[in-house]
């Protein structure tokens, strides 16, 4: 049932994406104050949505998986993720780490390497640090 949960939290993530990006599309084409309130309400529901699901992901999830993580399944999975993400994992690495505190940087070295993480987040990352991290900040 926790799969069946996270899957339906995926389709919730989707559609709340899907209407964030219309009412950003519809805002960028006609700036108007109300444009900008849907926009911003669609983008803080989007928020709201994708929190909720790391967060249940985080509490259920990840201790029960935690026990595969050697397996040959997890290893395949992981994979999986890898080619999916090939050519913007500097970007994920710099978002993950954007205000992330020096334990969770901790943990992340745990899993890799420093020094491939620094390499990783150093080049391939620039393009969140200078187009995307610096408009957070």
């Amino acid at each position: 049932s926790l799969v069946e949960d996270l899957d339906g939290e995926h389709d919730a993530m989707r559609e709340a994406l899907a209407a964030a990006s219309v009412a950003m599309v519809k805002f960028h084409q006609h700036p108007t104050a109300d444009d900008a309130a849907v926009a911003r309400t669609a983008v803080a529901h989007l928020s709201d949505v994708l929190l909720a699901h790391l967060a249940h992901e985080e509490r259920d999830l990840e201790p029960s998986s935690i026990r595969y993580h050697d397996s040959a399944p997890m290893k395949v999975a992981l994979k999986k993720v890898q080619q999916a993400h090939k050519g913007r994992m500097g970007n994920f690495f710099a978002w993950l780490q954007d205000g992330a505190t020096a334990h969770d940087k901790a943990g992340l070295r745990k899993q890799i390497p420093a020094p491939v993480v620094l390499v990783i987040t150093a080049v391939a990352g620039r393009h969140y640090r200078r187009d995307i991290g610096s408009v957070w900040a």
